[in-house]
């Protein structure tokens, strides 16, 4: 329920969602015009590059946390505004991956040892979910700097029972 008021929660502010990306799986279609939105909003883009297939043995409820999480993230602070945020969402054999990257200003210190929040209001547990529900699926998430880019990359292993 919690995802529920979240998108509510941005529905609320009378924006409108143009339904401008097209996808064959609904909850990361919906999800992903909401990022757009939010990411018109701070007057950035996404470059989006997915292909999935309709269903995913992946929980939805994790599908919202990973992506709003990491995109989010991306968003908040992608350093050069006008460099799109690239984001992949793809199945890889038997794996699901989602890998974003976004410009960071390289005059900030450390990334990646520290990554706590800047956020004023002290959240900062976006990367432990992420972690968290790579594991629950025998991936992996990593967080990494490659020049002036912060990277996430996450991996699910999509293979055997179905909690979706």
């Amino acid at each position: 329920m919690k995802q529920k008021k979240y998108i509510e929660s941005y529905s609320d502010t009378n924006l409108k969602v143009l339904n401008a990306f097209k996808c064959s799986n609904d909850t990361i279609r919906v999800i992903l015009e909401l990022e757009l939105t939010k990411a018109k909003i701070a007057n950035t883009s996404l470059d989006l590059d997915v292909i999935v297939p309709k269903t995913l043995p992946i929980r939805k409820t994790h599908l919202v946390s990973l992506l709003t999480n990491i995109i989010d993230n991306a968003i908040e602070n992608n350093f050069v505004k006008d460099i799109p945020i690239k984001v992949s969402i793809k199945i890889h054999n038997d794996y699901f991956r989602i890998t974003v990257k976004n410009s960071i200003d390289t005059n900030k210190s450390n990334y990646i040892k520290e990554l706590k929040t800047s956020k004023s209001r002290g959240h900062g547990y976006g990367t432990k979910i992420i972690k968290s529900i790579a594991k629950e699926y025998n991936g992996y998430a990593d967080f990494l700097v490659e020049g002036e880019l912060f990277i996430c990359d996450v991996i699910l292993s999509v293979k055997g029972d179905t909690n979706a």
